[in-house]
């Protein structure tokens, strides 16, 4: 008999952000023994690490720490099968990191001395062409406060005439060229 190649008709999900993220390949024909090959909008080649053969329609793998360095979607997604005979998904992944905040959670002090202050609450993203945007998601700025969209800075807090304390979470939402969101949360506390 002739082998058909195996065919790759989705990876889930379509886009990673760390060494270790586990894709999952969906399709036909896969056989026991089958690799797999990422390869970047430049060419660039990745020899995927732990591919695992589930069934003839379902196999995986692990992203390396070489794919998340590279930066350059998308990636095609290629099962070779033990016989030699392959499958191509084409554009099928994308490097959509989260952002990753300036500041760190917890409780911040800020002295106004009867003047307004700021606070960053901002992030950045290793996704080369990610925009950022920022909101306050749970909770409530201090009072005259108000959260930049577009920088996560915190200005116009009032001046108060006792010590406070606000809790509130900030959403960082990177959106890249491709159309991929990933988001990251943060609780502060001003004081």
């Amino acid at each position: 008999p002739i082998d058909s190649p195996p065919t790759v008709s989705s990876v889930s999900p379509d886009n990673f952000d760390t060494a270790g993220d586990t894709i999952t390949i969906t399709g036909t024909n896969f056989q026991s023994g089958l690799t797999v090959k990422i390869v970047a909008a430049d060419g660039s080649e990745f020899s995927a690490s732990s591919a695992t053969f589930t069934n003839s329609t379902t196999a995986s793998f692990d992203i390396t720490a070489a794919m998340v360095a590279d930066d350059n979607d998308p990636y095609d997604v290629i099962v070779t099968n033990s016989n030699g005979l392959q499958g191509t998904k084409f554009d099928a992944l994308d490097y959509a990191p989260e952002p990753v905040f300036n500041t760190a959670a917890g409780t911040h002090n800020i002295y106004n001395a009867n003047r307004a202050n700021s606070f960053d609450a901002g992030a950045t993203s290793t996704e080369s062409d990610a925009t950022l945007s920022y909101a306050v998601t749970t909770g409530s700025l201090p009072t005259g406060g108000s959260i930049s969209s577009s920088t996560g800075a915190i200005t116009g807090i009032s001046a108060v005439g006792s010590d406070t304390s606000t809790t509130f979470t900030v959403t960082a939402t990177a959106t890249d060229g491709d159309s991929n969101v990933t988001t990251n949360t943060r609780s502060f506390t001003l004081n």
